[in-house]
């Protein structure tokens, strides 16, 4: 389009050309003729001027006529342009019409150069919105995160009940889980040759889920942390907490992003995570019990350490209605971390058994 625009702005340049060598023509003509009055005058004496004018005669009925070939010439192209012009009109508008016809039907091929500043708003939302289908468990796990920042935040200066603990403890499980899930769910994909970043959001979304319904109804069937749960309550929780996980991201998968996953593919998975969990849960407590007690003083051994005060001023609070400050808080959720870490210590290898049914024929890597 841009060539045949440029060639008709130069085609309408030609009237105008043609008419200025057309009064060249003119010019040199009357110069002819006043050269041949003059040349009359001369005394045929003097000089024969015979050839003379008889040159300037036939160049002057030359040029005549070259002036009837331009002005003839001058209306052709006149002519010529109207036509042109309305054929590149015509053609422009065919054009137009089959090139919105075919963007219509396939915008996706429509270039950049082509798209208003509406249509370029509006992919640039699109991608956005493709981006926040693809990540969805990020997102979800960031608002998690970022809600159990204000539970723990919100309830520093309150009173603990069951209830305000279950919250603390779930948020502390969000924060923790989403963190070590994280980290080590990246570590392993990457070391399979995978990417870090959807090993990092799998696994961070996976933890969030699990560590903070572990912390909280945990924390709820303890009465607060008051009373130690058994081996089977806790690797029932466990178990559950994984299965719950494993269920959400199965349906978010199906919901959000589309994907063809089969009920006999969720309940193997859901399976999978419920002996899985209930596995590690037991294998977390009887490593425990075998290798020494992780023992920091000031954090979880001895009287004024993270984990004394947290147990007199929650119990104190529970029981009487005190207040409890964020300090207090951020040290019981310090000092519980040290008492876990034999079961963080075997996240990578839960992890890893994950990471390896992905590759069974039986189920669709997610």
């Amino acid at each position: 389009m841009a060539t045949i625009e440029l060639y008709a702005d130069k085609v309408k340049q030609m009237p105008g050309l043609i008419q200025d060598v057309k009064k060249a023509v003119k010019n040199y003509n009357s110069e002819l003729f006043s050269l041949k009055k003059k040349s009359l005058r001369i005394n045929q004496s003097v000089c024969n001027m015979d050839d003379v004018v008889s040159s300037i005669q036939a160049s002057t009925q030359t040029q005549e006529e070259k002036i009837e070939s331009l002005e003839t010439f001058k209306q052709n192209s006149e002519q010529f342009i109207e036509e042109t012009a309305g054929i590149d009109s015509d053609v422009a508008d065919v054009i137009n019409k089959n090139k919105d016809d075919f963007y219509d039907k396939y915008d996706y091929l429509k270039p950049e150069c082509e798209k208003s500043g509406w249509e370029k708003f509006c992919d640039g939302c699109k991608k956005v919105g493709e981006w926040c289908k693809e990540h969805w468990k990020l997102i979800v796990t960031v608002v998690l995160v970022v809600a159990a920042i204000a539970v723990i935040v919100f309830t520093a200066g309150t009173a603990l009940g069951p209830i305000t603990a279950a919250l603390v403890m779930a948020a502390k499980g969000v924060i923790v889980g989403s963190t070590i899930g994280g980290l080590v769910g990246g570590t392993i994909n990457a070391l399979a040759g995978d990417s870090f970043f959807e090993g990092f959001e799998d696994g961070a979304f996976g933890g969030a889920i699990a560590g903070g319904l572990t912390g909280g109804i945990g924390t709820w069937l303890s009465s607060g942390g008051q009373v130690a749960l058994s081996l089977g309550k806790t690797m029932l929780l466990g178990a559950s907490a994984d299965t719950v996980a494993s269920l959400l991201g199965d349906l978010g998968d199906i919901a959000i992003k589309g994907e063809d996953i089969s009920l006999g593919d969720i309940l193997f998975n859901a399976g999978f995570s419920f002996v899985l969990g209930g596995a590690f849960v037991a294998g977390g407590y009887g490593l425990g019990k075998i290798l020494p007690k992780i023992s920091i003083p000031g954090i979880n051994q001895g009287n004024g350490s993270w984990a004394h005060v947290w147990a007199s001023q929650s119990t104190r609070s529970l029981r009487h209605g005190t207040k409890v400050s964020l300090k207090t808080i951020l040290k019981g959720i310090g000092s519980n971390i040290v008492n876990e870490v034999w079961d963080y210590i075997l996240e990578p290898f839960k992890t890893g058994i994950g990471k390896w049914k992905e590759s069974w024929n039986i189920i669709p890597a997610n």
